[in-house]
């Protein structure tokens, strides 16, 4: 910015290294605000982010780290470091930032170890952006298949896994599991998800056969989708053949489509 601009970064960096609490607060408020050309107290803000003992200057650093965009990429690692802080505001705001950064492939061990995380939010936010990546993940892919199990970020996780498409192969014995569950959106997911793998997930082939009688019929739609991207197979044929058949009309036409594409 104008010089006036860069006097009020110092000056608020300045701010950001004093003892008093308020003071450092205000000034990462007011880094926040002034956005991408608070870039010149980077350095101070990470320090703030990693040793503040102020939960609330701690998350308001990262937060203003967000605010920085394209400049802000050096405090990457340090905003998945703090993924692992004890606050849960800090955690929340740490994950916000990073979800403002362009990450790139090196990003994703640091995103594998975030889905680890207790922390739902963050755990979900690893998920969404590993599924980005598509087939760059592979590597991902186990870590994702064992999240899968996590009732409340199943839902994002499966849809990482449905981006990641055929190189999510090594997810299908758990999407094989997830066809069994008493839960119908955990099952529906399962399907979709195999059919976006491919002709990877053959394996799947016999426990789709019999999800084709699941009393669900957004499930059996699905899973009729996905026999026909999986590829030839007699038991699909055979079951997709019986399906054409089948009470709901949205049934009745994917597994039309789905034996026109096995032929």
């Amino acid at each position: 910015g104008d010089g006036l601009g860069e006097t009020g970064v110092l000056a608020l960096k300045g701010a950001l290294e004093t003892g008093d609490e308020s003071l450092r607060l205000a000034a990462a408020w007011g880094l926040e605000t002034i956005g991408a050309e608070a870039s010149g107290a980077q350095e101070a803000l990470v320090e703030a982010l990693r040793a503040d003992e102020s939960v609330g200057v701690r998350a308001a650093a990262a937060r203003t780290l967000g605010a920085l965009g394209d400049a802000g990429r050096p405090a990457v690692p340090a905003l998945f470091e703090t993924l692992g802080q004890p606050s849960e505001a800090v955690r929340y705001a740490a994950a916000q930032a990073l979800s403002r950064q362009k990450l790139g492939a090196d990003d994703i061990p640091h995103l594998v170890v975030a889905l680890q995380s207790e922390d739902v939010y963050v755990r979900a936010f690893a998920a969404w952006r590993l599924g980005n990546f598509r087939e760059e993940a592979r590597g991902a892919v186990p870590v994702l298949a064992l999240a899968l199990e996590k009732p409340d970020t199943y839902v994002v996780v499966s849809a990482a896994l449905a981006r990641i498409g055929p190189a999510a192969e090594e997810a299908v014995p758990a999407l094989v599991s997830e066809l069994a569950s008493p839960a119908e959106g955990r099952r529906w997911r399962a399907a979709r998800t195999l059919g976006r793998i491919g002709p990877g997930a053959v394996a799947a082939v016999p426990a789709l056969v019999e999800a084709m009688e699941d009393p669900n019929e957004g499930v059996r739609l699905r899973v009729a989708r996905a026999l026909g991207r999986i590829g030839p197979d007699p038991r699909s044929a055979a079951a997709l053949q019986r399906a054409t058949g089948d009470p709901d009309a949205g049934v009745q036409r994917e597994a039309r489509e789905a034996l026109d594409r096995l032929h």
